[in-house]
């Protein structure tokens, strides 16, 4: 008798679900803001510019005179949203086609910066589950933010003798318009900014200067490109929640930023915005020179010294070392 050995190998539905549904110990604050910056950022106002940027051919397909409207319900019920920590965005979109058919949309944003093994398998669970709840076929658009090279993934294969099963799947990856820089420099389509914030993070890698002077840089350059206040203020948001910076940058840059606002004569974000934002970045600076305080008073070192390390008051500290460990300071 004839076999052949499967092209892919199978992989149950529930333990892998199981298994995407563990959250990691620990999620990165920058994770955090990219996943906020991008459920921001795709709503009703900006999903047609999204769609023409990222996916023209289906785009041209769509009917946009007709309302699209956000999912946002109905993939919850599938019991795999928001499981899986801070690494992606899933919005699932209705809209109608220009031959009037209804037709569901899965945007899928993936925005961890390494490779992710199982990530076609994903996205045909995905549509497993909205197709065996609602019994619609659904358009599965994929956008990749990390700068591996290797990592593309296009579908989900099981292939046997006398079985074939293939989900092929739309796929960008930001990394791609590199050579495109000048076009995304000239577009106003306010994804080439979010593109050009992506590939300039990449560029500056840790070096903070770098990711300072391309954010002023990025922010500064909306003013030229006649936007809307509104529009810029919503691309504002989004680079100052993709290019984090440390506390002493951000002061400094939240200050040029008012020059150049009053400069313009347009505010982009209002002082009590800034003041909260500043005011949140600074709080988990504190908190974070308490935690070290503590732990050096474990190891039983001098508060003389750990006021000198940490910048915290010697009251301060002689106030945390009278209180037990699990006390918030």
């Amino acid at each position: 008798m004839y076999k052949k050995k499967p092209e892919h190998k199978k992989t149950a539905v529930k333990p892998a679900l199981n298994k995407l549904a563990v959250k990691p110990k620990s999620v990165k604050k920058s994770a955090a803001d990219n996943d906020n910056a991008w459920k921001e950022i795709l709503d009703e106002h900006y999903f047609p510019k999204f769609m023409t940027f990222y996916f023209p051919k289906t785009y041209r397909i769509i009917d946009f005179k007709r309302p699209i409207e956000f999912l946002d319900k109905e993939f919850q019920k599938i019991g795999i949203i928001g499981e899986v920590g801070n690494k992606r965005v899933d919005k699932l979109v209705k809209v109608f086609l220009k031959d009037g058919t209804e037709k569901w949309l899965l945007v899928h944003v993936e925005i961890q910066a390494s490779a992710e093994r199982g990530f076609e398998e994903r996205l045909y669970m995905y549509n497993y589950h909205i197709f065996n709840r609602y019994h619609k076929d659904v358009i599965t658009l994929a956008i990749l933010t990390d700068d591996n090279k290797k990592f593309r993934p296009e579908k989900y294969e099981v292939k046997y003798p006398d079985t074939c099963l293939t989900l092929k799947f739309g796929m960008v990856k930001l990394l791609d318009y590199r050579p495109k820089i000048a076009e995304l420099e000239k577009s106003k389509n306010p994804f080439a900014v979010i593109t050009l914030t992506y590939l300039r993070l990449m560029e500056a890698k840790n070096d903070n200067a770098k990711k300072y002077f391309w954010k002023f840089t990025l922010i500064k350059s909306l003013y030229k490109k006649g936007y809307s206040q509104e529009n810029i203020r919503q691309l504002y948001k989004f680079i100052d929640w993709i290019v984090a910076l440390p506390m002493d940058l951000e002061e400094k840059f939240v200050c040029e930023m008012k020059e150049t606002e009053e400069e313009k004569k347009m505010p982009i974000v209002t002082n009590a915005e800034k003041i909260g934002r500043m005011e949140g970045k600074l709080e988990g600076k504190l908190e974070g020179k308490i935690e070290t305080a503590k732990k050096m008073l474990e190891d039983g070192l001098d508060v003389s010294a750990i006021a000198k390390y940490t910048g915290l008051s010697e009251a301060k500290i002689k106030s945390l070392a009278k209180k037990p460990t699990k006390e918030a300071a």
